[in-house]
């Protein structure tokens, strides 16, 4: 295991994000792994930088937005919040917009 996968992984495990159901969609999940906003996308390298988090997407990303389950990387935007999943070897295949007030200081600091 390199260093930074272990780095990966021992990270999510730290910004682990509760949801409430009533905040979003059916379709979003109670857990991301990664959350925060968005710093930068390079659909070319295939990376995301979520605060200061860079990830691997995979090439067949499905992104999510509270309005529909079929959305692109090209609709993502600089400052937008989002919430990752990454896998075991931490690559994202599924990125989820959320919501503008989702972030609030209560869920980005302990």
């Amino acid at each position: 295991m390199t260093k930074r996968t272990l780095f990966t992984l021992l990270l999510s495990c730290c910004l682990m994000a509760p949801l409430s159901a009533t905040e979003t969609p059916d379709y979003y999940p109670e857990l991301f792994m990664v959350f925060g906003t968005l710093h930068n996308i390079n659909i070319r390298d295939g990376s995301v930088t979520i605060d200061d988090f860079r990830l691997r997407m995979a090439d067949n990303v499905r992104v999510y937005t509270p309005t529909t389950q079929f959305g692109t990387v090209q609709l993502l935007q600089e400052g937008m919040q989002l919430g990752a999943r990454p896998d075991r070897q931490g690559i994202v295949k599924q990125l989820w917009v959320l919501p503008k007030d989702y972030l609030k200081p209560s869920r980005t600091r302990p």
